[in-house]
């Protein structure tokens, strides 16, 4: 078991990597994450009364066929490809747990987390999830950490929370969008950034909805083959920063 999880490890570039005892660390958590959901209820009337909409995850755009493959997930549950890489950000992804901030910060704490790392802004995809609906298809309790606008998940979670997707990388948009048109997620995707932090949702605005811009050779793909397409583009441009000093390790 220890060399398979160690394998395992290989496979994940992590930004900030930090040694924990892992025994320490999941004993820990399976006692403060409790089944009674006191503090999530506490939690989605606190995010109401400060209108908080949206919780956000940022991630390497490299990682999003895994993500749509299996949604978020901490990391002792994360499977991947014999071949596959993910890069972790240790700021809201770690063994235990899945960190969400709120789309009312200013994004601040995440910038701070990214000084002196040889980082690349527009690797940057944010993912917008509803609160709600994660609060009905997450079993445990919630951690919540008002002072650092976020909130901490110790399960996984799945794709039918997210509500929007914005992406940087012109590419990995045209093969998201594809993707979630053929399978009909309802998720809105955009494009650009220029400092957005909290989305307006507009409906009729869904992936889903712009079906006309599906070639017939999308449309007969499946879902294996369309996250083969995500992971191994024909363009360079979805492995921006490959060769930027990043190794697998």
């Amino acid at each position: 078991m220890a060399q398979k999880k160690r394998k395992h490890q290989t496979k994940l570039f992590r930004w900030r990597q930090k040694d924990l005892d892992q025994g320490v660390l999941e004993s820990f958590f399976n006692t403060l994450f409790l089944t009674n959901k006191s503090e999530k209820k506490k939690t989605l009337a606190l995010f109401k009364k400060t209108h908080v909409d949206s919780l956000l995850f940022y991630t390497d755009v490299r990682n999003l066929p895994n993500i749509l493959e299996h949604g978020l997930r901490p990391l002792k549950n994360l499977k991947l490809q014999p071949h596959e890489i993910y890069y972790v950000w240790s700021f809201d992804q770690d063994e235990e747990m899945v960190s969400l901030e709120f789309d009312i910060s200013s994004r601040g704490n995440f910038w701070k987390w990214t000084t002196g790392l040889d980082f690349n802004p527009e690797q940057i995809v944010t993912i917008g999830i509803n609160p709600k609906r994660l609060s009905e298809l997450t079993q445990k309790d919630w951690l919540l950490d008002w002072a650092q606008n976020m909130v901490m998940i110790s399960e996984d979670i799945y794709i039918e929370t997210f509500d929007w997707i914005l992406i940087q990388d012109v590419y990995a948009y045209k093969q998201v969008r594809d993707f979630l048109i053929k399978h009909q997620y309802p998720i809105d995707l955009y494009y650009g950034n220029n400092g957005i932090v909290k989305i307006q949702r507009q409906p009729g605005l869904h992936a889903k909805s712009d079906k006309s811009e599906v070639d017939e050779k999308t449309q007969k793909t499946n879902s294996s083959q369309d996250l083969t397409n995500l992971e191994n583009p024909q363009k360079e441009e979805f492995n921006k920063g490959e060769n930027n000093g990043e190794t697998n390790r």
